[in-house]
């Protein structure tokens, strides 16, 4: 991701969205998108990774609600990574090359992200 010229962030609504729903809607692993946004700026990738390490260094092991948030999209040596984050119980859900590839408990905040996708006028959902 670091390296990725054409990361993505999203923000993402964190209610799952439903059979009836138009299949026009955009969606990120079944989770509606509100807004995106193109991390072009080493600077702003290497936040994005800085903040998903640090995320997961001190993660625990409660299951909890999976309210997804924040998405992210980077190419890097074996395809196309995606992880859908939700920071409100430290669960994050990883997928290699559109195949679910397994789940990462985290621990932080999603302030830097926020900051990031307000700046760029990217909707975020209600808190």
């Amino acid at each position: 991701m670091r390296s990725d010229p054409k990361a993505l962030i999203y923000s993402l609504d964190p209610s799952e969205l439903r059979r009836s729903e138009p299949a026009t809607t955009p969606a990120f692993h079944n989770f509606r998108i509100l807004g995106d946004t193109t991390l072009g700026d080493p600077e702003e990738r290497n936040l994005c990774v800085n903040e998903l390490q640090h995320a997961t260094h001190w993660a625990w092991d409660e299951e909890a609600c999976f309210m997804p948030r924040h998405g992210f999209r980077a190419t890097g040596p074996e395809g196309l990574y995606d992880f859908v984050v939700c920071f409100a119980c430290g669960q994050a859900e990883v997928y290699l090359n559109g195949e679910h590839a397994g789940h990462i408990r985290i621990h932080g905040r999603s302030d830097a992200l926020n900051r990031l996708l307000k700046a760029r006028q990217v909707p975020l959902p209600p808190q």
